[in-house]
């Protein structure tokens, strides 16, 4: 059974704002410990979660997506793959390996989150706002975390931004 568009965009955002407190966690977790310890247990648990959350993400914005829909259908399953596999690369190869991986396939989420915006803004142009300044300022330091430790807390506010515009936007999904 297809969801509706509503339904989809709602599907996709709260497993979006889920995977965003996943992230915070990730990056809490590269703060305290390192980028090693993100592919070591327990947090590689999560990593693999924030796998999961991405489908889910993807299935919701499937049906939702106007304007982000080829990015949607083509790059997305990319990125998700590629995050996969920087999960199991980083567990199995080492943290350089797997963040690289990473920082790659959210290249390719950066550019079906700048798509996203312009469907998000027939929400809410404030969250839609909220949103993408979030995406870029995570995105932005997300590989420098790599190597400072510092960057992991700038792309952790980076997250909180989006999770704030993300939740925005629900509301008023969930609203009409």
């Amino acid at each position: 059974m297809a969801l509706s568009k509503r339904d989809g965009g709602i599907l996709g955002t709260a497993a979006s704002i889920a995977a965003g407190l996943l992230i915070i966690y990730v990056l809490y977790v590269v703060y305290t410990d390192g980028v090693q310890a993100a592919f070591e247990e327990p947090t590689i648990y999560a990593m693999c979660a924030l796998v999961a959350e991405g489908v889910m993400a993807l299935a919701g914005y499937w049906y939702y997506a106007d304007k982000a829909a080829w990015h949607m259908r083509h790059l997305s399953p990319v990125a998700l793959t590629l995050g996969a596999a920087a999960v199991a690369a980083g567990y199995l190869y080492g943290s350089m390996v797997g963040g690289g991986l990473i920082i790659i396939a959210y290249l390719a989420e950066l550019a079906v989150g700048a798509k996203l915006y312009e469907d998000f803004k027939s929400e809410t142009k404030a969250g839609a706002v909220l949103f993408l300044l979030g995406v870029l300022v995570f995105m932005v330091f997300l590989p420098f975390a790599l190597y400072w430790r510092y960057a992991a807390i700038i792309s952790m506010i980076g997250d909180i931004v989006k999770i704030i515009g993300l939740t925005a936007i629900l509301v008023k999904m969930a609203g009409k």
